[in-house]
């Protein structure tokens, strides 16, 4: 797969044309909702965003295999087994789609099993942040911007839904100074520090291999620490695509290393 910048861009466009369209039904209330095998919700949304991330990728690249969230987890792992594929979360953040806050569209590449090729798009919004030549960029549906490393000492994000308060609190003690602590939905968490606006994300629930394989690429040029909670490097395509003790994302190695002394 080599990723032409001219294919890359109309993908951006559609994409941000489906975000406005999932935004829309969020807001509207215009989904229904039913459990999935694990008990979680899905909606008819997420369903028809996966339908549509299907066909802009193979309207714009051909065909290629798309391991998708809302999958069987048999074809799932028939997709992993031949190591190289696209891997997509339709709506990253079901819960906050349903509730009408922000949510991500999570596209990812990979290749031996590795993700080479990240984008996030956050329709609330209006942008995309994705990778390309070794680069991060925005996209904003005309422009795109590169960017760079931009590190924050003072602020931590934390999962909005898997938040441990002793665990965290027990961490934080052990961290210099922190001023902001907050919140975020889905991948949003992991891109506020991508992009800057916090110096280490904080998730102590499972995460699964759509959620982060974009966030991987981003952490890996910036040269940022990306672990699980057992302090060990992300491996995809194993454990039914599951980081069942978290995932830190950490800018610093001053305090990549103070947490990885505590796990």
């Amino acid at each position: 797969m080599i990723f032409d910048s001219n294919k890359i861009i109309l993908m951006l466009k559609e994409i941000i044309k489906l975000g406005e369209k999932l935004k829309n039904i969020s807001i509207e209330k215009k989904f229904t909702t039913e459990l999935k095998f694990d008990n979680s919700r899905v909606t008819s949304a997420d369903f028809y965003s996966d339908e549509q991330i299907k066909l802009i990728i193979k309207n714009v690249f051909g065909t290629y295999l798309i391991l998708s969230e809302e999958d069987s987890l048999d074809n799932q792992h028939k997709i992993a087994d031949y190591g190289e594929y696209f891997i997509i979360d339709p709506i990253d953040g079901t819960e906050a789609f349903i509730a009408g806050e922000e949510f991500c569209i999570n596209i990812a590449y990979c290749k031996n099993n590795i993700p080479i090729f990240g984008l996030i798009a956050v329709p609330w919004q209006n942008i995309i942040y994705y990778t390309f030549n070794n680069n991060v960029y925005s996209f904003d549906g005309k422009v795109s911007c590169k960017l760079e490393s931009k590190i924050n000492k003072n602020s931590i994000a934390i999962g909005k839904r898997s938040h441990d308060k002793k665990k965290f609190a027990q961490i934080i003690s052990h961290l210099p100074q922190i001023d902001n602590i907050f919140t975020k939905n889905a991948g949003i968490k992991y891109l506020s520090t991508i992009i800057g606006l916090s110096g280490a994300t904080i998730n102590f629930g499972a995460i699964k291999d759509w959620d982060i394989a974009m966030i991987f690429v981003m952490a890996n040029i910036f040269n940022y620490y990306l672990f699980d909670g057992k302090g060990q490097p992300l491996e995809f395509g194993k454990n039914n695509f599951s980081h069942d003790n978290g995932i830190y994302l950490i800018q610093q190695k001053e305090i990549a290393n103070i947490i990885l002394k505590m796990l």
